[in-house]
């Protein structure tokens, strides 16, 4: 009897070690995920760097979801990972795209992931973060449809929160319209003796505005675009850059050259 009981007892552990070999890992640290995910990156970069496919990207992609089989993990398949966030920025449909980083090795271990939840944009830089999402879903992302398990994020409210400390980060800048202005051919033109700066920056750009914490005494700052857009004067706005002095002059305003995107509230 006892060595019946005995061999049951074995084969109830043998079927729970199986059940668990079979389960694939669905949560992960960044740097644990890095561990299988940075080979894979590494072997399709090789076999790709001398391709002449008219279409690179799906080659790419295509790949990825080979050598991501072979690691044990599952393409279209739900993955929760933790990490720093970083780079956040408003795409063109209005999504937030950004990276989730290793806090000990930032620059290689790290993916980019997309989200819709728009209170990403006012997230600090290097903030802890965990999020679920959809693992190689498709070609532009490598974890798309994410949704932010922690920290709990709120709705932003508008906190005008100008001043003129220069960073090297980006950095979320929230102010209220004074004025603003299609950049004319020679942007040179329109600016004072002094603003260099700006004036180099413009040349590149398509658009700008002043954007100041209250009335016309208040902290400002300019803001520059890659695109024609005109703000009605009063709009209440939020950019995502990094503040630079204008003039030559150090305590002077600054100005943001806002590639990471904008959010009106």
């Amino acid at each position: 009897m006892k060595k019946k009981v005995l061999f049951t007892c074995v084969l109830f552990l043998f079927a729970g070690i199986l059940c668990s070999c079979g389960k694939s890992k669905t949560e992960y640290t960044i740097d644990e995920f890095a561990e299988k995910w940075n080979p894979i990156v590494k072997k399709v970069n090789e076999e790709t760097k001398y391709s002449t496919s008219a279409d690179i990207d799906n080659e790419i992609f295509q790949l990825k979801e080979k050598y991501a089989k072979k690691e044990g993990l599952t393409p279209g398949s739900e993955l929760t990972i933790s990490g720093k966030i970083s780079f956040i920025t408003v795409l063109e449909d209005g999504t937030i795209n950004f990276l989730l980083m290793s806090a000990d090795d930032p620059m290689r271990n790290m993916i980019d992931c997309i989200s819709d939840n728009k209170s990403l944009f006012f997230v600090d830089d290097n903030s802890n973060i965990k999020v679920k999402g959809m693992f190689l879903n498709n070609k532009n992302c490598t974890l798309s449809n994410c949704k932010i398990i922690a920290p709990q994020l709120e709705t932003p409210d508008f906190k005008p929160n100008l001043d003129n400390n220069f960073t090297l980060t980006p950095k979320t800048y929230m102010g209220t319209v004074s004025w603003s202005q299609i950049i004319p051919p020679y942007p040179w033109l329109f600016l004072g003796e002094g603003y260099e700066n700006i004036s180099d920056v413009m040349s590149s750009y398509k658009s700008f505005c002043c954007i100041r914490n209250g009335d016309e005494n208040s902290d400002y700052i300019f803001c520059c675009f890659p695109d024609e857009i005109k703000f009605e004067e009063g709009t209440r706005l939020a950019v995502r850059g990094v503040l630079k002095p204008v003039g030559n002059d150090t305590d002077s305003a600054g100005f943001i050259e806002v590639v990471y995107g904008y959010y009106v509230f």
